[in-house]
């Protein structure tokens, strides 16, 4: 349940019927204030505070949804997302994965003096230094 402030209005209109008593002299006009500013203060708070907690609450359920669709992109990007109704990854042919630009394969050859392997681009040799050449 959740806190109400509506109570207060309770208290307010004691005090201002005890006001409007003091000033008028009239019992029957401070409790009829004390009655009218009672009832119609609790209703005017209890409508905000409804009004209110609707409106968080909407909001609170749009951030969970947002959450869960941001949860699942990443999902999708990583490779890792299940969907939760068939437990089975989503098909590729249908689903936007980004696509990867195939990098091109570095050719190798191996020097003559150490034989280690290095990139066939290269002039020196990474292992012992010597030229290798082109």
């Amino acid at each position: 349940m959740r806190k109400t402030y509506a109570y207060n209005s309770i208290i307010f209109g004691i005090l201002l019927g005890l006001l409007v008593y003091v000033s008028s002299k009239s019992a029957a006009l401070g409790i009829l204030t004390l009655i009218g500013v009672s009832v119609l203060g609790f209703i005017i708070i209890r409508f905000i505070e409804n009004a209110i907690s609707k409106g968080v609450d909407k909001a609170a359920d749009k951030i969970s949804e947002a959450y869960q669709h941001h949860k699942e992109q990443k999902a999708i990007e990583n490779g890792t997302y299940v969907n939760p109704e068939t437990t089975q990854m989503p098909d590729k042919t249908t689903t936007q994965f980004p696509q990867k630009e195939e990098s091109e394969e570095i050719k190798t050859k191996y020097c003559g003096y150490c034989g280690a392997k290095i990139n066939a681009e290269s002039k020196f040799c990474p292992a012992c230094g010597k030229s290798v050449g082109q």
